[in-house]
Formats: C-alpha cells, sequence, structure tokens
C-alpha cells in the first residue's frame, strides 16, 4: 500500500495541477493514459485505463496516494485547466478556488476528503465538470473518521455564475469569503441572461458538508449554486446530511435526478430569483424538533419581497417524505413538504408529499399567496397524505388566521386548506403506496407499489419537462435501471 503524502506546498507549487506521487518519487505531472491502477509502474510504460476497456481503473481508497491542498493557513487557487484522478485521493484542508476562466475535471472514482472551514468555490467564468459514472460516482465527503462525521463538518461546494439574479453584481454567498472579495461574487443583476454554464455534475454525492443560514434567508447548503444558467448540467446528484442540502441563488440552472438525505434544516432552499426546474427529484427530510426545516423551502428576499426577477421555479415528480425522528415532541411548523414565504411562487406538479409533522403546504407571507388563488404556484396535479401527524386533527394543510410556526398570522388570514382542497388543484388525498422502507435512514427506499393515478385524472405538462404517466419521482415498481437511485447513492449516518 501507498502510504506517501503528495503536499504540494513540499515542492514549492503555489497553484495546483494534476500531480502524480509513486512511493518517495516528488510530483510530476500526470501523463495522458496513465493507467490508474497502477501507481507503481514508470510514467511511460503503463496502459490507458479508459472507460473503453470496462472500468475507470480506480484504486481503492485507501491505497490512493494522499494530494493534500492548500498549505496550512493559505487558499488554493485553481487558475489554469486541472484535472483530478481517481489514482489521488484530495483532501481540501482550506478553501480551495477555481478561478480565471479555468475548469476543474473530476474524474469518475475521485474521493475528495474536506477539513473543517475548507470548501470548493468555482468563481463566475470558471467550472467544475464532475462527471461520474453510475459504477464509479464522485464523492466530496468530511475528512473526519466513520462514525463522527455530521452536517456542517465542511462548508461544501459552491458554484458561481453570470446569470440573472436580483442582487448586484457584487453579491456573495454567505459564509464563503469576505464582501469585498470579488472571487465570491456572482450574478449579473437583474438584467442578466438565463443562460450561462457553471459546469457540469454528474452522478456526484456531496456529504456531512454546509455552512450557518445568513442573512435575508440565504441557504447555507452543502452544495450552493449561484447565478447558475441554463447551460449548467445538474444530473444525478445525492446531497447526504448537510446542514441545509442545495441551495439556489438566482439564476436558472435545472435540477434533475437530485437526492437530498438527512438534512439537518432544509432540504432544498431558493431565493433571490431562481427560476429554473427541477424534475425527478427525492427528498427525505428528518423532524427533529428545534431546527428542523423543510423539504423545499421558496423564497424571493426578506424584506424585499417584489424584487425582480421573482424566484418562480417548477418542479415536477417530486417525492418528499418526512420522517419524525421526535413523535413525542409537538410539531414546531417547521416540519413541513414545502414552505412558500418572502414573495416567492414556484409550482409543484405531479408529485407526493407523505408524513410531515405539521404540513404538506404551507404559504408564509401575504406576498406569496396571489399566485396560489390563481393556480400559476403551489401544489397541484399531486397526492398528499399521512402529514399533519403531530397534530390532533391531522390537517394537510394549515387553515387562515394563527399557525404553528410563529404564533401568529404569517400570511394575512390566507386559507391553504379550502384553497387547495378545490377541485382544480386535483390534488388527491389518497395512500400513494410508498416502499416501508421510505424513512429508513440509511437503507431507503422511495418507490411506489403501484400507479395510484387514476386514468380520469390529468398530470400536468410543461415545457422541458419529460412526459410521463406517474407522480412522484420513481415509476411504480422501478427496479434495475428504472431506480434512477440504484448503484450510486450512499446513506451513512455518521
Amino acid at each position: 500500500m501507498l502510504v506517501s503524502q503528495c503536499d504540494p506546498a513540499v515542492h514549492g507549487l503555489t497553484r495546483i495541477a494534476a500531480l502524480t506521487c509513486a512511493g518517495q518519487l516528488a510530483c510530476a505531472p500526470l501523463k495522458p493514459g496513465v493507467d490508474r491502477r497502477d501507481v507503481s509502474a514508470p510514467l511511460d510504460d503503463v496502459v490507458d485505463a479508459s472507460p473503453t476497456d470496462g472500468g475507470v481503473g480506480c484504486p481503492p481508497p485507501n491505497e490512493r496516494v494522499a494530494v493534500r491542498l492548500p498549505a496550512v493557513g493559505t487558499d488554493a487557487v485553481i487558475d489554469s485547466d486541472t484535472t483530478w484522478s481517481c489514482r489521488f485521493r484530495y483532501e481540501l484542508a482550506g478553501p480551495v478556488f477555481v478561478t480565471r476562466n479555468a475548469t476543474l475535471t473530476v474524474e469518475a472514482g475521485v474521493e475528495v476528503r474536506a477539513a473543517r472551514d475548507a470548501m470548493l468555490l468555482v468563481t463566475r467564468g470558471a467550472q467544475l465538470v464532475a462527471n461520474g459514472r453510475r459504477d464509479a460516482p464522485i464523492v466530496f465527503t468530511s475528512d473526519r473518521p466513520v462514525g463522527t462525521r455530521a452536517p456542517r463538518d465542511w462548508r461544501g461546494i459552491v458554484l458561481l455564475g453570470s446569470a440573472r439574479t436580483h442582487d448586484p453584481i457584487n453579491t456573495a454567498v454567505d459564509a464563503t469569503t469576505a464582501p469585498a472579495d470579488a472571487r465570491g461574487h456572482y450574478g449579473s443583476g437583474s438584467a442578466g441572461p438565463s443562460t450561462g454554464n457553471c459546469g457540469s455534475l454528474r452522478f456526484v454525492r456531496v456529504e456531512f458538508a454546509g455552512g450557518s443560514t445568513g442573512s435575508n434567508g440565504s441557504p447555507g447548503a452543502a452544495l450552493s449554486l449561484a447565478g447558475c444558467g441554463t447551460d449548467t448540467t445538474v444530473d444525478y446528484v445525492q446531497v447526504h446530511r448537510g446542514s441545509d442540502g442545495v441551495g439556489l441563488y438566482g439564476g436558472e440552472v435545472a435540477l434533475t435526478h437530485l437526492l437530498v438525505t438527512g438534512a439537518a434544516s432544509d432540504g432544498i432552499e431558493w431565493v433571490r430569483g431562481y427560476r429554473g426546474r427541477m424534475q425527478f427529484v427525492i427528498v427525505q427530510q428528518r423532524a427533529t424538533g428545534a431546527g428542523a426545516g423543510a423539504a423545499i423551502k421558496g423564497n424571493n428576499a426578506e424584506g424585499a419581497e417584489s424584487a425582480t426577477p421573482v424566484s418562480s421555479p417548477t418542479i415536477f415528480n417530486a417525492t418528499l417524505i418526512g420522517v419524525d425522528l421526535v413523535p413525542m415532541m409537538p410539531p414546531t411548523g417547521e416540519e413541513v413538504g414545502y414552505a412558500m414565504q418572502f414573495g416567492s411562487t414556484g409550482a409543484i406538479r405531479n408529485s407526493i408529499l407523505f408524513g410531515f409533522k405539521s404540513y404538506a403546504f404551507d404559504v408564509r407571507h401575504p406576498s406569496s399567496t396571489a399566485a396560489i388563488s390563481t393556480m400559476t404556484a403551489g401544489l397541484s396535479h399531486s397526492i398528499v397524505f399521512d402529514n399533519g401527524r403531530g397534530l390532533m386533527a391531522r390537517p394537510q394543510f394549515p387553515g387562515a388566521g394563527v399557525e404553528l410556526d410563529d404564533g401568529d398570522d404569517d400570511d394575512g388570514n390566507f386559507d391553504e386548506d379550502t384553497t387547495l382542497r378545490q377541485p382544480g388543484t386535483r390534488l388527491r388525498l389518497v395512500d400513494p403506496q410508498l416502499s416501508n422502507a421510505r424513512a429508513d435512514l440509511v437503507a431507503p427506499s422511495f418507490g411506489t407499489a403501484s400507479n395510484v393515478i387514476e386514468q380520469d385524472t390529468s398530470l400536468a405538462t410543461a415545457a422541458g419537462m419529460q412526459p410521463t404517466a406517474f407522480v412522484g419521482a420513481l415509476a411504480p415498481n422501478a427496479v434495475g435501471d428504472d431506480d434512477w437511485t440504484r448503484g450510486w447513492t450512499s446513506y451513512p449516518n455518521n
């Protein structure tokens, strides 16, 4: 087993490039065609292990040479195109910035372990291209020993772009950089484009990450996408045991095949004019009493609720599951499937909301109610079941007046229950027949036993969405490749 460590600082490197270390050899550029299964072979004598040979050729994680960056007390800066190979295990000791329009390519099978306060931040114009495979996902995780890991062990991944938001262009994502540090700035203002490319994430897991929630309800997410445009790819991504799972700051990036499990607070949260789309989304949300959050929480801006562009994403085929870990505690009002507040709109269609201790859906500001009354936002064409678990009346939605979360009327006396029970919403209060393992925290299953949509119940359609004949994130009785969570996900508790 190789036990040497490749520390770029030892070799006088101020910029991080693709490196190789074998035994006690000094670091050298990694040549194309290197077989990543044989780190002891001379660089000029090895055989290429490309995906065409049936495998990526990654050695076991404990046999990979460690590349540590940055040096203690500094930031690492990647300012030219760089590739991280699965021949190595990358250890982030602090902030790593990808700058100057560089592309950081992370190969399938790479594992990155991050220390407290470490983060990977990709600045405007730069890109992160991390395309794993079902049989070789890319994993960003905590460097703490298994059994001691927890949310907020490290800051997470932050991708910054130049797509439209309603913030000034010198705005930074909370808990990343100092306000004056331009490396943390994102977006291009309200007149910016919808397009833009922050990179590509496919078959990627982000574990035990996230930061504290910032000002104006900004999410401290394990994966933050700020000002990322429609050319960005986020497909087959799992965020596990983060503080918040995914945070979206403006932009119009689409997310598909997204799985958020075990978040300490909110599963998915948007703010500042996010207008993208999502399809095939699973959130397994833990209710833990104080600090519990929503599976999905939508914000525009607290104190500037009418700022444009207004947050208004569209979500199809979501399965949102509440897991009550403290059944003896009363509900706080925070344990909801979908919370809409501070001017945000946003529509969830063809979905399942199951088992939330407080409500399936809750509006938390008068500025977000008008779009629900006209059915341009909110919840429709979906199944809600077994919500309000912590209440004797077990309502699916709050009524008018005082609500649970803050003990007052936060939505101008809006009556969600009456509004969402109108026939036009096409909501059904029936058992979706989810798997009994839906609440299992370490070996869950999120499929349905049968298609519970009746033939005369129409499903919603929208431009850019894949047509389906079912509600929820998985087709009924999905097995094999039809279960898109199979083969690349993982659910460690700590």
